[in-house]
């Protein structure tokens, strides 16, 4: 057995082309927007041509480093175009001045937002498409603003004269360096979002139409990485071209709409946030004791503005990332729709038990302009239907709106730190966070709610109740205000405690008020109820510190106490998903074929490769198990256009010999170039018998890129792209012939404690692709390991199972390896891995994993039957 890395022979060629390609179109970009910043065009264009002068000077030297300066000019090009983007930006109602990569580094405005939903999309491309070798180390001589020469580390490909030396900016991801060519684009496309007002969902879709559309640009420097010959022209010119193209969709269906909207809550904000006044920055810090030991140190000249301002960003800094954190991972588990409409409406699809009760987190409002941290939300039936109240679809009310406040201490000090190879020192305040004390917890307790909390959680509660009523029009009687509280935990504790016992808690606080309303009111039907202000303490958990604080309010004799908090009408069932409810029968097998992968960094481009690269495996014995002898691969979105593009996107080097044989015998049609002229110049889609003609010779048919398509086209057109999908599953259909369909699953609104994100289904519920499909089969990650991580335990490691309308209980898991994941999450990493991760990585490159006796003798879990059912709930049918 052989297994060899696909390998691209010039690697520093393809990074060098796209490396200048980058900086040209970045002083285009700017160039055009030079009658608003005129003094940033002017300051790059002059690096951009100092680096070019001493690139030929080099080059008359025939100095391998020749290429150096333009790889160091890039950074500055990137940082100018950035400032350029913010300060554009500002005129519109953008209050950002530098970018901010994760929660973990501060809240993430919408310009962010936008700018890291484009660069994930950017990096996913990379990634799956244009791998790269892992690069060299090497020292390269350089000179500072003095003239003094020194010698700097830095990654490299290239180092001699033929092929000059190329850094890499992405040591650990090379792919991401080559794809910057086209990031420019994609930045001053979010500029124009964000002047539009373009909402993230929409967003996302053009930013798929504008790579689709440069995709074969990129793949023309990439193919200039195999032959030298290759050669690549006007790239600035075509790139910009394409990027105009998009723009004048987006203007025309957003064009009208000027200025991104303030989110519900958001306060406003400095735009010269980082050069606050200390005094300015004191008024955000709770503590006075704090204040108080910085202003006597500061008095005494033992510190200055500059390191008081710097301590208190770094405490500001600390308790949001906390908070963050606290928030995220307290969410796992329960039900985040996707909007309130949705939970609304089909509260009975997305509940876990009968009760009538359902807690849901981070529910958007207002045009996905907030999100409430917690809504409990009540099953009701009109008072005409109560008689079959556990029959017929039931309305939710958001009855009590919750906001998550964490609680965090800190321990704290003032040292000097010596700076590296100098005698110099700079004061630091080392943080350590620690748990709250029995007199803190009870101070916080006592001046809970403020009037921001106060106002914050009464305006979500009344937009909650305001969509309400727009939707419920069966709601006779809606009610008139919501119970409104907080949620204090302290910072301290593990989430998962908190996590496990808020159900439970909300529900017992909701039904104790209910029941101390209904008495208070039986004793007085005539008179007005005054409620205080209640603290409420889980008694099932004295340990924990957590508490719910509840709103005083106000309970009129008109309004009766079924209306405010209605009691729950239960569910006689929960709704369960038969994927083969609406099956028909035809002459072809029809397999779809689905991954489960997380949509974070190394999660999406994990499950895409894993999808592809098993299923080529599979797909080779089906076709030796069943004697196919005939085998198309309809493409639908042009992601197998070349040979070699090909062999790097399916990692063919990788698969055994036979296999890479069955590949080349595969008759690959790219129809990627029809549709897109249908779907955007108005040509006639392909129809049934065209397709037919075309996969008639075959008995095994092989559809990918469907998804890819509806990710690029604008919501008014995803009805075409459905009737695409039925031309083609009808035309394979109708023959005896198997048909493996790549798809990509729904998310459900239920989130999956284990593996710490949405749970999946494996079509949406309106697909058309629901009457075709035979049997489905899951390819599933392992789940992450326990605590905060969120990426799967063994990347490679995997977990199949085939699923049929007439199969027999039990799921038949079988565990599979995938050698291009080796060490996947492991390149994502902002650190570098360790010798010994390193290591062990080399071994399994040496010999990677293919069977589950390789992978049960090594060590590795054997996949279990719950993973698949927690991912996927409606497998539990077959358990």
């Amino acid at each position: 057995m052989s297994f060899r890395t696909p390998r691209i022979l010039f690697p520093e060629r393809s990074i060098r082309l796209a490396k200048t390609a980058a900086n040209n179109t970045l002083l285009h970009l700017m160039k055009a927007g030079m009658d608003d910043l005129p003094e940033i065009y002017d300051g790059s264009r002059i690096l951009w041509e100092e680096a070019k002068a001493e690139r030929e000077r080099l080059s008359r030297e025939g100095n391998p480093d020749r290429f150096v300066p333009i790889c160091d000019v890039e950074k500055h090009l990137r940082k100018n175009f950035l400032a350029f983007i913010f300060n554009t930006t500002a005129l519109y109602g953008n209050t950002e001045v530098k970018r901010i990569y994760s929660w973990k580094e501060g809240t993430i405005g919408p310009l962010n937002v936008l700018l890291n939903r484009a660069g994930a999309q950017l990096r996913f491309l990379g990634m799956t498409r244009y791998p790269f070798p892992t690069p060299n180390k090497m020292s390269i001589k350089r000179k500072d603003k003095s003239g003094k020469v020194y010698f700097q580390s830095d990654h490299v490909y290239g180092g001699t004269r033929q092929r000059p030396t190329t850094v890499i900016t992405h040591p650990m991801l090379p792919s991401l360096d080559f794809v910057d060519a086209i990031r420019g684009h994609l930045v001053d496309l979010c500029r124009q979002f964000f002047i539009h007002s373009v909402s993230i969902s929409d967003a996302s879709k053009y930013i798929n139409l504008l790579l689709f559309r440069l995709r074969p640009l990129l793949d023309k420097f990439y193919l200039a990485g195999f032959d030298r010959k290759r050669r690549t022209v006007r790239f600035t010119e075509r790139s910009l071209a394409a990027l105009e193209s998009v723009l004048a969709i987006v203007k025309g269906q957003h064009g009208l709409t000027i200025g991104y909207p303030s989110r519900m809550t958001e306060n406003p904000v400095d735009r010269d946030y980082p050069f606050l006044a200390t005094e300015e920055l004191f008024d955000k810090v709770e503590d006075s004791k704090i204040r108080q030991v910085l202003t006597k140190k500061k008095d005494a000249e033992l510190i200055g503005d500059d390191d008081t301002a710097r301590f208190t960003k770094k405490m500001l800094t600390t308790v949001s990332r906390v908070g963050t954190r606290i928030h995220r991972r307290m969410a796992w588990g329960t039900t985040q729709p996707f909007s309130a409409k949705s939970i609304m409406l089909s509260g009975d699809v997305l509940a876990r038990d009968k009760t009538g009760y359902l807690l849901a987190a981070e529910v958007p409002v207002n045009a996905r302009r907030g999100k409430v941290d917690y809504t409990l939300f009540v099953r009701k039936v009109p008072e005409y239907m109560e008689e079959d109240a556990s029959s017929v679809s039931g309305l939710w009310v958001p009855r009590l709106v919750l906001d998550l406040k964490t609680k965090t201490a800190f321990d704290w000090g003032i040292i000097a730190k010596p700076q590296d190879k100098t005698k110099s020192y700079i004061v630091d305040f080392p943080v350590k966070r620690r748990a709250l004390t029995d007199t803190e917890w009870d101070t916080i307790i006592k001046n809970t709610p403020d009037a921001t909390e106060l106002k914050q959680v009464e305006s979500y509660a009344d937009v909650l109740l305001q969509e309400y009523r727009a939707i419920a029009r069966d709601d006779l009687d809606p009610p008139a205000s919501s119970l409104k509280g907080i949620i204090l935990v302290d910072g301290h504790d593990f989430p998962s405690r908190s996590r496990r016992v808020l159900t439970r808690f909300v529900k017992a606080v909701f039904e104790y008020i209910r029941s101390d309303i209904s008495e208070l009111q039986s004793k007085d039907p005539d008179g007005k109820i005054e409620y205080p202000r209640t603290l409420f303490e889980p008694t099932f958990s004295w340990s924990l510190k957590m508490r719910i604080v509840i709103f005083p309010f106000t309970l009129s004799p008109d309004e009766s106490v079924q209306n405010f908090l209605p009691q729950a009408f239960p569910q006689q069932s929960l709704v369960e998903l038969n994927p083969f409810e609406n099956r028909k029968e035809d002459l072809g097998h029809f397999i779809l074929y689905l991954t489960g992968d997380d949509i974070n960094s190394p999660g999406d481009s994990a499950g895409w490769i894993s999808q592809h690269w098993n299923g080529l495996q599979f797909a080779y014995e089906s076709a030796k198990e069943h004697g196919y002898k005939s085998v198309v691969w309809i493409d639908l979105a042009g992601q197998f256009t070349d040979d070699v593009i090909r062999s790097a996107v399916l990692r063919l080097g990788f698969h055994h010999n036979k296999v890479r044989q069955f590949c080349k015998s595969i008759s690959f049609m790219d129809l990627s170039v029809e549709i897109e002229r249908a779907l955007f110049s108005g040509e006639k889609l392909l129809s049934m018998e065209a397709i037919r003609t075309h996969v008639k010779d075959y008995d095994f048919i092989i559809v990918s890129g469907l998804d890819s398509i509806r990710q690029l086209v604008p919501t008014e057109l995803e009805g075409l792209v459905d009737t695409l999908a039925v031309h083609v599953a009808e035309a394979a259909s109708r023959q005896e012939s198997c048909i493996l369909w790549f798809g990509s699953p729904s998310p459900l609104a239920t989130c999956s404690e284990l593996y710490k994100r949405h749970q999946l289904r494996p079509f949406r519920y309106d697909s058309p692709l629901q009457p075709y499909i035979d049997e489905i089969i899951l390819n599933v990650p392992l789940p992450p390991r326990k605590g905060g991580s969120e990426v799967p335990r063994h990347d490679h490691v995997r977990g199949l199972v085939s699923l049929g309308p007439e199969q027999e209980r039990g799921l038949d898991c079988t565990t599979i390896g995938t050698p291009p994941l080796i060490g996947w999450s492991n390149q994502f990493l902002t650190r570098k891995p360790s010798d010994k991760e390193q290591e062990l990585m080399s071994k399994l490159r040496t010999r990677p994993p293919s069977t589950s006796r390789w992978l049960k003798t090594h060590g590795y879990p054997a996949f279990k039957e719950d993973w698949f059912v927690e991912l996927f709930p409606f497998t539990e049918s077959w358990c």
